[in-house]
């Protein structure tokens, strides 16, 4: 995946929804859409893939329904 932001926080949620939009099209334009555009012979997205391959190796543990339950039984 990517980051968005930085680890300033701003007050007023209208602000840092603004930063946070910002830093998002920031890193469509410059990351994410370069890589999905850039194509292997075969017509394949191999730097997409491969960012793609580590997001879910990193997040997959820590966004599923198993941890979401276990979350939901311990916090009742």
């Amino acid at each position: 995946g990517w980051a968005i932001g930085d680890d300033r926080v701003h007050p007023d949620e209208a602000v840092q929804d603004r930063r946070d939009a910002a830093s998002l099209f920031e890193q469509l334009e410059t990351s994410v859409l370069p890589e999905w555009r850039e194509r292997d012979k075969a017509g394949l997205p191999q730097a997409w893939i491969r960012r793609m391959r580590r997001s879910i190796e990193t997040c997959a543990p820590a966004f599923n329904s198993h941890r979401m339950l276990r979350d939901y039984v311990e916090g009742m």
